[in-house]
């Protein structure tokens, strides 16, 4: 019972470390060195189990017995997450009451939060109404400029001075 005890706070993690550095030396994958730690981890486990196993054997098979059957916790049953499992259940038993008693309401729309950040059809649409509109007026705008009258005035000399002045459209 004292050697059980002592085993009890006895890792084998370092043993299994020390064969895994010894067995994987130089370059190795990963999937090899992977494939040598899953075995010896299992080799390991089945050596435990094996010293488990004569050390509870020879002492009290009766209690072996006991612990080594652990009895499941019953879980309670809850019901199912699936929308449509009452319906079929409904249909199942064949009760033509209607399901949506059961069902939490409807999810609506909170009119005091700010919603401008999300898509909006109408909203796009009257954003580009909008931009066309500008675009048209500042169009116009273009046109009635490019049609004002500029007087341009130049000079030349020729022995004489001479000065005049010449009307033009801006747009030209």
């Amino acid at each position: 019972q004292q050697r059980q005890q002592i085993k009890k706070f006895e890792t084998s993690s370092g043993e299994t470390a020390a064969a895994l550095a010894s067995a994987t030396v130089g370059l190795v994958t990963k999937q090899e060195f992977t494939r040598r730690r899953e075995q010896l981890e299992a080799e390991a486990a089945a050596q435990q189990e094996k010293l488990d196993g004569t050390a509870e054997g020879t002492s009290d098979k009766a209690a072996g017995a006991k612990s080594g059957k652990k009895k499941k916790k019953a879980k309670p049953t809850t019901g199912s997450a699936l929308s449509f499992l009452e319906e079929i259940e409904g249909e199942a038993d064949g009760d033509d009451e209607p399901v949506s008693a059961s069902k939490k309401p409807k999810v609506k729309k909170n009119p005091s939060v700010d919603s401008s950040f999300l898509p909006d059809k109408e909203r796009d649409e009257a954003e580009a109404r909008r931009r066309e509109e500008l675009a048209q007026e500042w169009e116009a705008a273009q046109n009635k400029i490019k049609e004002e009258l500029i007087e341009v005035t130049y000079s030349f000399w020729d022995g004489k001075g001479h000065r005049n002045v010449l009307k033009v459209r801006k747009g030209d």
